[in-house]
Parts: structure tokens; sequence; C-alpha cells
């Protein structure tokens, strides 16, 4: 993040930098009342971790009870495990079947 701010601020100097050289390409005399430290786009400030802020990053990331919903659902390891509790219960099955890693890491 700090490195993305420090190039945007680089970038915005180098902008200037070039726009002043410019005008004074066109006009020497307008070249010297522009102003040369100009930023094309406002720099945020680097964010500070602190016990205030750490608070709100972490309740951001810690997901919620809505989140962790699907952990209360019983599931079952094996299909012939289904298909007996099903049969008893008179239920339908859903087969969750995949391919790959579970994080799409393949």
């Amino acid at each position: 993040m700090a490195v993305l701010l420090v190039a945007r601020g680089l970038a915005a100097l180098i902008l200037a930098q070039a726009s002043a050289l410019a005008l004074a390409a066109q006009d020497p005399t307008t070249a010297k009342s522009a102003p040369t430290t100009t930023l094309a786009a406002p720099v945020d400030p680097v964010p500070v971790l602190d016990g205030a802020t750490f608070v709100r990053h972490w309740q951001h990331v810690v997901p919620s009870a809505d989140e962790m919903a699907w952990r209360v659902i019983p599931w079952l390891g094996t299909l012939a495990e289904a298909v007996v509790q099903a049969h008893a219960q008179d239920k339908p099955i859903l087969l969750w079947a995949m391919n790959g890693h579970p994080l799409a890491c393949t």
C-alpha cells in the first residue's frame, strides 16, 4: 500500500514537472509564474494500525454469524450415509461434487 502511494505521488510530481516544462517551452514568461508542485491527484495518507483501527479491521476480516451459517448444516461425509439417512427420513439428497482444489488453486 505504501509503495503504491509513493508511486502515485512520484507520478504526480513527474506530471507536474512535465507540464511546467511544456509551459516554459511555449512561453518562457508564463513558466515562472506557473506552479511546479501541483499534484495531479490527491495522495491518500498512509493508514496507521493502532488500537482504534485494529478493532475496525478485525471486524471486517472475521466472518459474521450469517457468513458462518453453513457450519450448522449437518453435512455427511459419504454418499452411502446420505442415502441411508434420506431413505429413513424420506427426504432428497443434495450431492455437492466438484473437481479440483476447493480454493481454486489448481
